[in-house]
C-alpha cells in the first residue's frame, strides 16, 4: 500500500506540473522528496 501511495504521489506531481509553478528552491526540495519516495518504494518492494 505504501508503495502505491508513493508512486501515485510521484506521478501525480509530474502530471499536474507542480514543479513548474514553484520557485527553484522549492523545485529542488520537491525533486529530493520525489527521489526519496522512489528509493523508499524500492526498499518496500525489497522488504516484501
Amino acid at each position: 500500500m505504501i508503495y502505491n501511495i508513493s508512486s501515485v504521489y510521484s506521478s501525480s506531481g509530474d502530471q499536474t506540473g507542480i514543479g513548474s509553478r514553484l520557485s527553484r528552491r522549492a523545485r529542488n526540495a520537491y525533486s529530493v522528496i520525489k527521489n526519496n519516495s522512489i528509493a523508499f518504494s524500492r526498499l518496500v518492494t525489497i522488504a516484501l
